[in-house]
């Protein structure tokens, strides 16, 4: 080994302008193979062999439903259901707005069919006891529907109140109506008022989202060769989403 090392010494003195310049232009061709061969891959999809099964399989669920690939989920939660449901649609249309970083917008919950057939959707233990709660909420319902305000509500909760006066009804059924609205009526009092939320005061819990959550669903504008691809889309997102906290 140390025979060849030294022989391999000796030939390089012996060449050294010839070597110098077989290594030059190695070094050369390889330069130019790594900037057409490599480059940088964001996407954690291709640290996998596309020849994995389970690969192919997610490929093939891409091809077909592409529109959940490369989807910005935004979540938005509020004091009530009401107050998610708008700053959601608010920040839709401001989001939809901006075609630079958004390709599309949409909100599952806010699909027009959902709007107004989702009932039908709802198992029948659910749909008889969201008719339920709709039935003990009737006292308030009736005043409401002539007078949709606060005044209508105040009305209807009179009337009830009439009812246990004169012929000693049962407001049992209406008590979690009663509290929320005892309840606002506290912090207004108090000077921290909160929303009152129609939804929880006459419907449901079944038809109510979770913690009061719903969601903005949204492809952004990636750049590509880019480490955080959809960086510029997030920054842009987070900077919409503050003019709406209150």
């Amino acid at each position: 080994m140390t025979e060849f090392i030294v022989r391999v010494v000796q030939f390089c003195r012996r060449y050294a302008l010839l070597v110098a310049v077989f290594f030059f232009a190695l070094a050369g061709v390889a330069v130019w193979i790594a900037a057409g061969k490599l480059s940088v891959d964001t996407n954690t999809d291709n640290l996998f062999a596309s020849t994995l099964p389970w690969r192919q399989h997610a490929m093939a669920f891409d091809r077909e439903f592409p529109q959940f690939n490369n989807v910005l989920a935004v979540v938005v939660r509020g004091a009530t259901p009401e107050e998610s449901d708008e700053t959601a649609a608010q920040l839709a249309k401001a989001l939809a707005a901006d075609r630079k970083h958004f390709i599309d917008v949409s909100r599952p919950d806010a699909d027009p069919f959902f709007r107004h057939e989702g009932l039908l959707l709802l198992d029948p233990d659910d749909l008889n006891k969201m008719l339920g709660s709709l039935m003990n909420a009737q006292p308030l319902l009736g005043p409401l529907a002539a007078d949709p305000s606060a005044r209508g509500l105040l009305n209807g909760v009179s009337l009830m109140a009439a009812g246990v006066r004169i012929q000693h009804a049962d407001l049992s059924p209406y008590k979690p109506a009663l509290d929320q609205l005892r309840q606002v009526l506290d912090n207004a009092a108090e000077g921290h008022p909160i929303p009152l939320s129609w939804q929880s005061l006459l419907g449901s819990d079944v038809t109510q989202q979770p913690q009061n959550v719903t969601f903005v669903l949204t492809h952004p504008v990636l750049e590509e060769g880019s480490l955080q691809p959809g960086l510029a889309a997030t920054q842009t997102l987070e900077g919409i989403a503050k003019t709406f906290r209150m």
